[in-house]
């Protein structure tokens, strides 16, 4: 867990596809079960948008239940509500108790007004090539060795916090930490704080039609 955070920065990069057009989503799967392919990089599993069909929300007005909202408070419950889908989804495919660690392609179609999770790929710290940890372990800054140290030593193994990190935008490379929700109000609280660090992640990756940012997710 130690390497995880740059080792995600360093195999995430290939998944990044932000500021380009997408195009519709593929047919549901009739499993309602995740599957997962094994991508090129060695530890990587790759989920497909296939199989996140749930994984999105509307922001449009004709979509809103209830009375209607301008489209910024739209756009901040929408975000709201797929963080916490976000959150509840994780643990099914990347274990923080293994120190799983994934990147998470998001995102936000305005034509159709909505916001998906369009791609996940999932990183197995103990299968990631020795050259990919080698990388790591040079290149990570001591302050986030030295806390994901004391993480592993105080939480003997059992990471009690969540790292998430962008890649573009106006807070591109920055990140932001949410302690593992453990009641309603914890998965509240934590999904307001993503929602609002996916929208400035967001924020100067824009594109006419759809925006993209890839999100990084490590166990600490």
């Amino acid at each position: 867990m130690v390497f995880c955070s740059l080792c995600l920065l360093l195999l995430g990069a290939t998944s990044c596809t932000k500021d380009q057009d997408i195009e519709s989503t593929a047919d549901p799967s009739p499993s309602t079960a995740v599957k997962v392919q094994e991508a090129e990089e060695p530890g990587a599993t790759h989920i497909p948008s296939s199989q996140l069909l749930s994984l999105r929300t509307s922001y449009s007005p004709h979509q809103a239940k209830g009375l209607p909202l301008d489209s910024h408070s739209a756009r901040t419950e929408a975000l709201t509500t797929l963080s916490d889908q976000l959150l509840r989804s994780l643990p099914s495919f990347a274990n923080p108790k293994q120190g799983k660690f994934a990147a998470i392609v998001i995102s936000d179609d305005k034509d159709r007004q909505e916001i998906r999770i369009e791609e996940v790929t999932v990183y197995d710290p103990e299968k990631i090539g020795l050259l990919n940890l080698l990388f790591a372990i040079a290149l990570m800054p001591k302050s986030d060795s030295d806390e994901l140290d004391t993480a592993q030593s105080t939480e003997a193994g059992a990471p009690s916090k969540m790292l998430f990190s962008c890649d573009g935008g106006a807070k591109d490379g920055s990140s932001v930490k949410v302690n593992f929700p453990k009641n309603d109000g914890d998965l509240m609280e934590a999904s307001k704080k993503i929602a609002s660090f996916i929208s400035e992640c967001m924020e100067g990756a824009g594109h006419d039609h759809v925006s993209k940012t890839t999100l990084f997710y490590m166990p600490l």
